[in-house]
């Protein structure tokens, strides 16, 4: 259904795979399961440009909605469960440490945050289209770090050249680099998975980041 149609009293219906459907009549459609079925309770039109976090569905955080015949992953999130946070000290570096690391090291870095992307990643295609989905999963920035990337999280770098190195790991292909400017993301999506983040110089952020610039194998940044 189109989202500019969506009214209160719109039924939707929740699929076991957790995919969102409805046909904008108040109907909830579709198949994939039984699932379950919401009611829209309340819609707030926004202009301009902000975070969005538009349809909240109790326990469900992650899901597909259809875009037309397209289906757009949405995460939304909240700020007391972005990240599991027991494994680090309390003097955990912060995202601005990274940065400044970058600089003295550098002599740039501050602006953008990149993230490399190799060609056979399992989300290349989204971060083709300029979106950096996370797989989903465990919210432990030590376990991602370490290795555990099923989670809610995607990995960043203030350092475009970290970035364009990772993309590169899987050898040729369609390498990808995505960027970001820092101050679009909210501080509280941001984190560094201890002394070995900092060192490797590596921000987590939680959840979809989207609308970001795309350069493959090296060239320029441009909006998909």
């Amino acid at each position: 259904m189109d989202a500019a149609e969506l009214k209160v009293g719109h039924r939707l219906l929740v699929h076991d795979d957790k995919r969102l459907e409805g046909d904008g009549t108040g109907a909830g459609m579709g198949g994939g399961g039984p699932g379950a079925q919401v009611t829209v309770v309340e819609v707030q039109n926004l202009d301009g440009n902000a975070e969005m976090r538009d349809l909240t569905v109790a326990d469900i955080h992650t899901y597909y909605v259809l875009a037309g015949d397209e289906p757009v992953l949405v995460h939304n999130i909240g700020c007391d469960d972005n990240f599991d946070t027991s494994k680090l000290g309390s003097d955990n570096p912060s995202p601005a440490d990274v940065v400044r690391r970058v600089q003295w090291l550098t002599g740039d870095g501050g602006e953008y945050l990149y993230r490399g992307v190799t060609h056979n990643h399992w989300k290349n295609a989204d971060a083709l289209r300029g979106n950096a989905v996370p797989r989903g999963g465990h919210n432990d920035p030590v376990s991602h770090q370490g290795g555990r990337t099923d989670s809610n999280m995607t990995s960043w770098t203030p350092d475009h050249e970290t970035a364009q190195g990772f993309s590169q790991d899987e050898g040729p292909g369609n390498n990808l680099v995505l960027r970001i400017p820092m101050a679009s993301v909210d501080p509280s999506r941001m984190i560094v998975a201890g002394n070995k983040g900092l060192q490797e110089y590596e921000i987590l952020i939680a959840g979809a980041v989207n609308g970001c610039e795309v350069s493959c194998n090296g060239g320029p940044f441009r909006k998909p």
